[in-house]
């Protein structure tokens, strides 16, 4: 409207925002550059990643055409060799030793505990 005015009256109007209109340039710039961030975040978070494959490798047993008394012996010479492996190594775990074993000391009653520990109820300070 301004700008018909200035028309009709023949003079040049110069396109100089008002204070609000630069604050509100100034938000709007600011949400667009909050929501481009957003954005770019959410894409990466969405990004799937690569599928890698495991690092071991499984080795074919042989070729098709063979008997199965041979596959079976290269399947069981296989396992054996994953098991030597598997309790040779000092990182697998082992089981635990049979608590059911008797051990050489007799168990302790409490007061025999207590006695080694020093533990004296207040009671018995007195006697």
């Amino acid at each position: 409207m301004i700008r018909f005015i200035a028309w009709l009256l023949g003079k040049e109007y110069y396109d100089k925002p008002c204070r609000s209109c630069r604050v509100l340039q100034e938000q709007l710039e600011y949400e667009r550059s909050q929501n481009k961030e957003m954005l770019e975040t959410l894409t990466s978070l969405l990004k799937p990643a690569p599928i890698t494959l495991s690092s071991t490798a499984s080795t074919p047993v042989g070729p098709k055409g063979m008997l199965w008394s041979r596959r079976r012996a290269e399947l069981e010479r296989q396992d054996r060799e994953s098991i030597r492996v598997k309790t040779s190594s000092p990182v697998i775990g082992r089981p635990d030793k049979d608590i059911s074993e008797p051990t050489a000391e007799p168990i302790k009653t409490i007061d025999q505990l207590e006695f080694e520990l020093g533990v004296v109820e207040v009671g018995e300070e007195a006697s």
